[in-house]
């Protein structure tokens, strides 16, 4: 029993390291290209650094846009996960996700604002709807206070890229490549976001 549960596991870590070496040969396949999720991010920051007239607006603003990018990366990690749990529906679930953008978005605004506040009045908060996840800000909260500007620029960079390239792999993947959602694991997906994480710390080493 034991040697046969060794033969299952080893199966599904294989697999599993199959699964994530096809993503990030996805990811990377646009290198060199405007579709590259770290060259997106780039364009996006250079945007950010334009509207901002001081050093700690910037801050301000690559904070807002951490947070609602953040909570958006959560909802495509679950909308992964619940692919998985309904395989047979799973494009009509895209599309019927793609289509409820607006809404979403709005409510990821919500939470966003209400996330801004709480850092705003330097963690007090006398109660919202997003208090649940405040804990998650401490991080945000202390380089705030540091007016740590670089910090921001690279976690900026990282959960741009991360968003993209999660997003590239929804859209643009899955549909062409269905066999991909029963593959799909809270591990994968958390390795690949780390993979991301030091993509964009080694591209910011070489500047």
């Amino acid at each position: 029993m034991t040697i046969e549960k060794d033969k299952v596991n080893k199966r599904q870590i294989y697999q599993d390291e199959e699964t994530l070496n096809s993503f990030v040969h996805f990811f990377h396949s646009f290198e060199g290209t405007t579709n590259y999720a770290y060259n997106q991010a780039l364009v996006a920051l250079a945007k950010v650094e334009k509207t901002a007239e001081t050093p700690r607006k910037l801050m301000e603003y690559l904070m807002e846009d951490i947070i609602f990018t953040a909570l958006y990366t959560t909802i495509y990690e679950e909308l992964f996960l619940t692919l998985k749990q309904h395989p047979d529906v799973a494009i009509r679930l895209l599309d019927k996700f793609a289509d409820g953008q607006s809404d979403r978005d709005q409510l990821v605004n919500i939470h966003t604002q209400n996330h801004m506040n709480y850092i705003m009045h330097d963690g007090e908060c006398s109660g919202c709807s997003s208090c649940e996840g405040h804990s998650d800000l401490t991080p945000l909260l202390v380089h705030w206070h540091k007016a740590n500007l670089e910090y921001f620029v690279k976690l900026y960079l990282e959960v741009q890229t991360i968003h993209s390239g999660l997003e590239r792999i929804l859209y643009d993947l899955i549909p062409t490549h269905p066999d991909y959602i029963d593959r799909i694991n809270d591990s994968i997906i958390s390795q690949f976001r780390q993979y991301i994480a030091q993509v964009v710390t080694n591209k910011l080493h070489q500047v």
